[in-house]
């Protein structure tokens, strides 16, 4: 079948932060030691800890390394994801936490090496793993934190945005959930929108498009029959975790939600999350008369929110704008 891109986009922004030492004395680090998920890292920023204040846990997206490295060329710590959410760590409890077999926090050589990972990393890389983990390390840190009950708040970037309506349907602790650049729908469902739209703009033949849309019918039944084979892999991943994120879709949890959610997409999101499929999920939510869903696009922003234009038939950049998501994602918490 033609290959298009790899299932989930692995996105590394990095935000740097001076200093090893000065960087580890700035969080608190947490390790569970589960009977069926194993070791669970997370961590809470130490800014007022000691402070009762609303707790707000970030799940990253789908790259198997840890959330902050050190690297060693340069001194630096580098986050795998977005830093702006320290900002708020004087209102709020911010919390990280890493996958299955992954440190939370590690030292590399280089930012740009390949991070090595394990089986049990590789093999638990699932939609359950991460989202019984959230739950837990939620349970725990209410436990051992002055945490506001009434505000515990589970947000989730690309693959961690399809997670955590999941973690609130299994934890009724969490009061709010953030999806940002989050697919709602089936993955190979994005591909087989992708390669429609690329028949229509003449980017490839409709014949074409018709043979990528039969090859994703075909290994979706595949995946379907091994659901949890780790060794069958499509575009390098494991079928089991291909069937994790497909058995249940995040629309699905969503619906079964009553609380507020926020669902943040890019309008030139689509080898990521194909806007269409979030497009879908605040039609679903009309039909469903559900009133707890706030949809906020932004229409010139990517996947990880570089803005750009076209002008005279140029792509023109006009910069990195996570820092405005992030900061209008503190406003809509405030209302």
């Amino acid at each position: 079948m033609v290959r298009v891109i790899s299932y989930f986009l692995t996105v590394l922004i990095p935000f740097v932060v001076s200093g090893q030492s000065n960087f580890l004395d700035q969080i608190k680090l947490y390790k569970l030691n589960d009977p069926k998920l194993k070791e669970i890292q997370f961590c809470v920023f130490n800014k007022d800890i000691d402070k009762k204040k609303p707790l707000l846990l970030f799940l990253g997206g789908s790259g198997l390394e840890p959330t902050f490295k050190f690297n060693k060329a340069d001194k630096q710590v580098y986050y795998t994801g977005f830093s702006r959410f320290t900002k708020y760590q004087d209102k709020y409890h911010i919390a990280f936490i890493s996958k299955a077999g992954i440190p939370l926090y590690d030292t590399v050589n280089t930012s740009n090496e390949t991070y090595k990972t394990n089986k049990f990393a590789e093999e638990n890389n699932t939609l359950d793993w991460r989202s019984e983990s959230a739950s837990k390390a939620i349970d725990y840190l209410v436990k051992v934190l002055q945490v506001d009950t009434t505000n515990i708040i589970v947000v989730g970037h690309s693959q961690g945005g399809q997670v955590v309506p999941k973690v609130a349907v299994i934890n009724k602790k969490v009061k709010k959930i953030i999806m940002m650049s989050s697919n709602s729908l089936d993955h190979i469902y994005d591909r087989i929108l992708l390669a429609r739209q690329q028949a229509l703009n003449n980017q490839m033949s409709f014949d074409e498009a018709q043979y990528v849309v039969d090859s994703l019918l075909k290994i979706q039944k595949e995946i379907y029959k091994s659901p949890t084979d780790t060794k069958q892999t499509f575009w390098d991943e494991p079928y089991n975790k291909w069937y994790s994120y497909s058995k249940e879709t995040p629309l699905e949890n969503m619906l079964k939600l009553n609380i507020p959610i926020l669902l943040i997409a890019s309008g030139r999101d689509v080898e990521g999350s194909y806007i269409a499929n979030t497009d879908y999920a605040a039609l679903e939510f009309i039909r469903k008369g559900k009133q707890n869903l706030t949809y906020k696009v932004y229409p010139n922003y990517d996947h990880i929110y570089n803005e750009t234009a076209r002008k005279f038939g140029e792509e023109i950049g006009l910069g990195f704008k996570a820092n405005i998501v992030i900061d209008e994602i503190f406003m809509w918490l405030d209302k």
